[in-house]
């Protein structure tokens, strides 16, 4: 599986917990895409397992400073 950052967005509300990261997933040849806010990667990164590509993009977005966030888009990870 594969996992990439592809968009991300400022809250309506301006809140930057809630600040939106868009990113497809792809790993049965059919790609699907998602949204994770800051807040929600946060969580899934102390979670989960530091095993797949999932995980891997979710603590980039969680240890990210806003200043970064553009240089994420267009990051990939993979399974390991």
């Amino acid at each position: 599986m594969n996992a990439t950052i592809t968009s991300h967005q400022t809250a309506a509300n301006g809140d930057p917990e809630l600040h939106v990261f868009t990113f497809q997933v792809d790993g049965d040849g059919v790609p699907r895409s998602q949204q994770v806010t800051v807040r929600t990667a946060r969580v899934l990164a102390r979670e989960l397992d530091n095993r797949t590509a999932l995980d891997a993009l979710m603590r980039a977005i969680a240890s990210a400073q806003p200043s970064d966030y553009d240089a994420l888009v267009g990051t990939r990870y993979e399974d390991t």
